[in-house]
């Protein structure tokens, strides 16, 4: 059997239609947390509250940092470790070889990665997510308790290492002549990070293409310096993924039900009572300084993000398969099924509004319209996307990556029947 007739599309009767409205609904909470990026320079994030002009913008932070802070990526990523588990297992009971397809795969996905990261925006995810794909294959075959343990420990070791780092400078700090020197260092690190804030509210509304290239990759850089210590978080959140596929979470959703919601009892409370903490903190803390409040911060965080994706993912699972809220969210199966185009899409909607090569409104943008935006948004693509595969059977960069993987193109329209 040939790889293409292995990794067929899969038929309406298999296909698990309530991982595409969790997926779906993953892409408009990285949305809402994108948005205020696409129109403010991420450095803004130093300011703190200061960075907003009203209470009601200040509100608003405080409610992305709340409900979408995190949690929607670490849903995605997940589902990202849970698709590739899915691939195994069809490849597997089709007898194809699977290494060489996930290999392919991957880096298809990180010459998208990094077009969109280099030419588009800075903030891109799909380079980070082909890397760690490429290592998740590593644990394929791996027992469900070496899984855990190997989350576990990924999960935990950047906040080790901040740990460390933290007491080191603790103990450093007692030093006078090492004190005054570290303090120096952050001054100028600082000085230096709002200089470059005041160049990104100045250059980005006029700049053209070429001079936003050079913007975008500049922060893409100091944003790559700083993520690969976040590569092992994760890598650790894509094993929780192939943990999903092998408790079989997805699968047996509907039967599942009732121990889903008594999960809810204990999840909701952990992820409210975490992020609320994470809320509580912000603007209490330097983040350009290594303390124990913004130490604290990041475990509140960790915490948070994992309970409040949990959380999301139940309550899509109980609302797909209710009689009486499943039609509410059916329609947002379309959006998860073309997740890579409407991530793509996001950019160049919001790039061209904001940047000097287009609209140029760029530190023009509220949060609150951004949200509202962010909401617009959404509902067409959720039209867009019904509408699209009505015709076809992927999505426009959905057929590319699929091209891409093996070396010629796809059929895109669908049969006639």
């Amino acid at each position: 059997m040939s790889i293409g007739e292995a990794v067929a599309p899969v038929a309406g009767a298999e296909r698990l239609h309530h991982v595409d409205v969790v997926r779906g609904a993953a892409i408009l909470g990285i949305l809402v947390v994108n948005m205020g990026v696409f129109f403010a320079p991420i450095y803004v994030e130093i300011l703190g509250p200061a960075a907003f002009d009203s209470a009601a913008e200040l509100w608003t932070k405080r409610a992305i940092l709340f409900f979408a802070q995190t949690k929607f990526y670490t849903t995605f990523s997940i589902l990202f470790g849970f698709g590739l588990a899915i691939q195994l297992e069809r490849f597997t009971s089709r007898g194809v070889t699977f290494g060489r397809f996930w290999t392919r795969r991957m880096l298809g996905l990180l010459a998208i990665g990094l077009f969109h990261a280099w030419i588009l925006w800075f903030g891109d995810i799909l380079t980070w997510y082909a890397i760690c794909g490429l290592l998740l294959f590593l644990f394929r075959n791996a027992k469900p308790r070496t899984l855990k343990v190997w989350s576990a420990i990924l999960l935990a070791f950047p906040t080790i290492l901040f740990t460390g780092v933290v007491l080191l400078i603790a103990v450093a700090g007692t030093i006078p002549e090492v004190a005054e020197e570290m303090q120096t260092q952050w001054e100028e690190q600082s000085a230096s990070v709002r200089a470059k804030l005041d160049e990104s509210y100045e250059r980005y509304p006029v700049a053209g293409f070429a001079e936003t290239l050079r913007l975008n990759f500049r922060q893409w850089a100091q944003i790559a310096a700083y993520f690969i210590f976040g590569l092992p978080m994760l890598l650790g959140i894509f094993i929780i993924g192939l943990l999903f596929h092998r408790h079989r979470l997805f699968h047996d959703s509907a039967a599942l039900l009732p121990k889903i919601r008594r999960s809810l009892m204990w999840l909701i409370p952990v992820a409210v009572s975490s992020t609320g903490g994470m809320v509580l903190l912000y603007g209490r803390f330097d983040p350009m300084i290594p303390t124990p409040p913004l130490l604290l911060n990041s475990v509140l965080m960790l915490v948070g993000q994992l309970s409040g994706a949990f959380t999301y993912i139940f309550l899509l699972l109980i609302a797909f398969h209710s009689p009486r809220t499943h039609r509410f969210v059916a329609p947002i199966a379309a959006v998860g099924r073309m997740a890579l185009t409407n991530y793509l899409m996001h950019t160049i909607v919001f790039t061209t509004l904001a940047n000097g090569y287009g609209a140029g409104l760029y530190g023009r943008v509220s949060l609150t319209l951004g949200l509202l935006m962010t909401l617009g948004m959404f509902v067409i693509q959720v039209a867009l996307s019904n509408a699209w595969l009505r015709r076809f059977r992927f999505g426009p960069m959905e057929w590319l990556w699929r091209s891409v993987t093996y070396g010629k193109f796809q059929p895109m329209r669908r049969r006639a029947v």
